[in-house]
């Protein structure tokens, strides 16, 4: 299986921390991901390419907690982060959220074809605008009482990442008055913000 190459681009207004694992300009490594979001409808863009049919490893430790691929132990108690992939014509290409029940942190494990790929971090329940990144995010994000604090892996890569920053102009992009969110998602976002104000 090959591997991916990463290059990583964020957002002015968001702090991040990339930790890269390994040596020398291109090798195996694993990249651990640490920040704030700088608001509960920030959305910060990480870019990489696949450079061939490849599976991309993508796991978040905001809300649960746990050890990355670091080895540093992230703490619990950040907010419900959710993943949307964009592909290189910044189409829509996937969501993940929910490790399952009791764990609203994500993780996902998808065989990429060759191509660049827009991940975007965002916090529940900030869902994306379909059908493209252009269309923006619906800006309904919250963080429930839980920290802005996020941190995630991607795993299976060969090359460094280099932070640099984006136009501020393509960071949480919005279009107003677009509202159109299917029907599944809005049961589940319905379900998922009364469990939380039970707490």
């Amino acid at each position: 299986m090959k591997k991916l190459s990463i290059s990583l681009l964020l957002g002015l207004a968001t702090t991040t921390t990339g930790i890269v694992m390994g040596s020398g300009a291109a090798y195996s490594a694993n990249l651990s991901f640490t920040g704030n979001l700088n608001d509960a409808n920030d959305t910060p863009s990480f870019f990489f390419t696949a450079d061939g049919t490849s599976t991309v490893d993508i796991r978040s430790y905001s809300y649960a907690g746990g050890v990355n691929a670091e080895g540093t132990t992230i703490a619990a108690g950040g907010f419900d982060p959710i993943l949307t992939l964009f592909d290189a014509s910044d189409n829509f290409f996937l969501e993940q959220e929910d490790i399952g029940l009791g764990n609203l942190d994500f993780q996902v494990s998808q065989v990429l074809p060759a191509g660049n790929y827009r991940a975007v971090i965002s916090a529940f329940a900030n869902f994306a605008n379909q059908p493209n990144f252009a269309a923006g995010f619906n800006n309904t994000g919250d963080f429930f009482g839980q920290t802005s604090a996020y941190a995630f892996d991607i795993q299976g890569v060969n090359q460094s990442a280099t932070a640099v920053p984006e136009p501020a102009s393509l960071i949480g992009t919005a279009v107003a008055g677009f509202a159109v969110v299917g029907l599944k998602r809005k049961l589940t976002a319905s379900r998922k913000t009364n469990q939380k104000s039970s707490r």
